[in-house]
């Protein structure tokens, strides 16, 4: 009697993927699903683009000069207060 049982289930099984396979066959894959996969790359090179042109525009107008020079300046002018900050935590830290 068990093998019985177990004939039965594989051809219900046969069966089944047969008609699940008809199924498979029949389904054809819908334009927006295509076009939600391809969303993350237009989006990747939209933003490649945009900040590509947003580099060069900041190229152009040498950006970089007055960044550099903003930096210089504010770091002459923190630079004797976190010396002294660092001096203090050093002398609170470990005493006289």
């Amino acid at each position: 009697m068990n093998w019985k049982l177990v004939l039965a289930s594989l051809i219900l099984l046969f069966l089944y993927c047969e008609i699940k396979g008809d199924r498979a066959e029949e389904q054809e894959v819908p334009p927006y699903l295509d076009q939600i996969q391809g969303l993350p790359w237009r989006l990747w090179a939209q933003m490649s683009s945009t900040t590509q042109s947003w580099i060069d525009a900041a190229k152009s107008i040498e950006i970089d000069k007055k960044i550099k020079e903003a930096y210089e300046k504010s770091t002459s002018v923190i630079g004797p207060y976190t010396n002294i900050i660092s001096d203090q935590i050093y002398h609170w830290w470990y005493g006289q």
